[in-house]
C-alpha cells in the first residue's frame, strides 16, 4: 500500500509497531511507530492526514484470542 501511494505522487506516513523496521526509504515517506488501539499515539498522527489506509494483520489464533482487534483500533482511529 505505502509503495502504491508514493508511486501515486503521495506523501505518506506509514504509522505501525514496527515503522521503523520498514525497509523502505523514500523522501516523502514519514515512518511512525505506534499502536492503532493508542488513543493517544493515533492522536498524536492523524492532523494533518488527508485520508486513511488501515492495514493492520492479525494470525487466525491470535484473531481467536482478540476477536475485537480490529473493531477497536478502527474506532481509535474514526
Amino acid at each position: 500500500m505505502v509503495q502504491q501511494a508514493l508511486h501515486s505522487g503521495h506523501t505518506v506516513t506509514a504509522f505501525a509497531r514496527s515503522a521503523g523496521e520498514m525497509p523502505m526509504q523514500h523522501r516523502f515517506l514519514a515512518k511512525i511507530s505506534g499502536d492503532f488501539h493508542d488513543p493517544v499515539a493515533v492522536s498524536a498522527v492523524m492532523p494533518g492526514q488527508d485520508a486513511v489506509i488501515i492495514t493492520a494483520s492479525l494470525g487466525m489464533l491470535q484473531l481467536k484470542r482478540q476477536p475485537e482487534f480490529y473493531s477497536r483500533g478502527t474506532t481509535q482511529v474514526l
